[in-house]
């Protein structure tokens, strides 16, 4: 892990957050600054494949996926959103090369076997990272926080 948002990130999934909550919490507390938001519990029913089930979109992806809808902001039905919605897509595309699948049940069978779903830790840690490349890669956010260069990729 290469930043304090990812090794964040792998911290709230070790302490019993899901993976879902991990990834929305630690972006939106590093880009937005105020730990007193408690909307990164919205993300809760999403962690394990929508409540659990591993059958549905894995939860780190949508944890990122809800993280970009929080970020790249459309406030009104009249405003833009392609911006967000490119955005999506390239976590997604980046997300799939990593792990070759997005849905929960197929990317824990690709992990392999964990020993307390470290291997899911890491996975949260890599989504975050995903994610705060892309947000600058867009120009949402400007952090100091340095990322591989190597997997920082141009996605259009």
């Amino acid at each position: 892990m290469k930043s304090e948002v990812t090794e964040k990130a792998y911290a709230y999934f070790e302490s019993g957050l899901n993976c879902a909550e991990s990834v929305l919490r630690s972006i939106i507390e590093s880009v937005d600054g105020d730990q007193t938001r408690a909307f990164y519990r919205l993300a809760t029913p999403f962690g394990g494949g929508i409540g659990g089930c591993h059958e549905e979109l894995c939860g780190a992806l949508s944890g990122g996926v809800m993280a970009i809808g929080y970020l790249a902001v459309r406030n009104h039905p009249e405003e833009d959103e392609i911006l967000s919605r490119k955005i999506a897509v390239c976590l997604r595309r980046r997300f799939q090369e990593y792990i070759s699948c997005t849905q929960c049940l197929s990317v824990l069978d690709r992990l392999g076997p964990q020993e307390n779903s470290h291997q899911c830790a890491y996975l949260v840690a890599h989504t975050v990272g995903w994610v705060i490349d892309l947000l600058k890669q867009y120009e949402l956010i400007s952090m100091e926080e340095e990322h591989d260069e190597s997997e920082t990729q141009v996605c259009y």
